[in-house]
């Protein structure tokens, strides 16, 4: 492979569907998922940028999501309203809004995907080679556990062939002289 590719290691469509099923279901998903899905799970910029933005806006002001209710929480945050203007505003949340899925076993299923691409990130940047991963025959019915299983399998396949018998060393020399005397007898 070329050194200079970096390898895409996340799945905007699934950002956007949890982003959307978010800002759509406040109070079906924002609160049962709020110390699932971190900021650092997400890839796209934008993405993060509303992610931060929903879970400030549920504490701080509303559960409520209406383009002015949201606008009005927006301009009383001189630190937010720069990124909220770059990232498209309101029209960006409708249009996430409109990819929102309603099923809890949807988004289970989609929040497990987002967290898949985010320990594959995770594993990339502290050097582990994840194209083994990615190349495995049945990638994308892998689950992140399931990922995170196959890294933890390979460690201690390796550790368990380097480190067995540490603890108890045999001596291979032990009884030498006592084998060498037998056998003159």
């Amino acid at each position: 492979m070329d050194e200079n590719m970096e390898i895409e290691l996340y799945n905007t469509h699934t950002e956007m569907i949890i982003i959307g099923s978010l800002w759509s279901n406040t109070e079906t998903f924002a609160f049962d998922y709020t110390d699932v899905i971190n900021n650092k799970d997400f890839h796209d910029p934008a993405c993060k940028f509303f992610h931060a933005l929903l879970n400030e806006y549920i504490n701080e002001y509303s559960t409520e999501v209406t383009e002015q209710k949201v606008n009005m929480y927006v301009s009383q945050k001189s630190g937010v309203i720069s990124g909220y203007k770059k990232y498209g505003c309101f029209k960006t949340i409708k249009e996430f809004m409109k990819y929102a899925v309603n099923s809890t076993d949807e988004m289970k299923r989609q929040v497990d995907i987002l967290k898949k691409w985010s320990v594959l990130r995770a594993l990339n940047k502290d050097g582990y080679d994840v194209e083994k991963i990615l190349s495995h025959p049945k990638f994308d019915s892998l689950s992140a556990e399931k990922v995170a299983g196959l890294i933890r399998g390979r460690i201690d396949s390796i550790c368990n062939g380097t480190l067995s018998n540490i603890d108890d060393p045999v001596s291979l020399t032990s009884n030498a002289s006592s084998l060498a005397d037998e056998y003159l007898d």
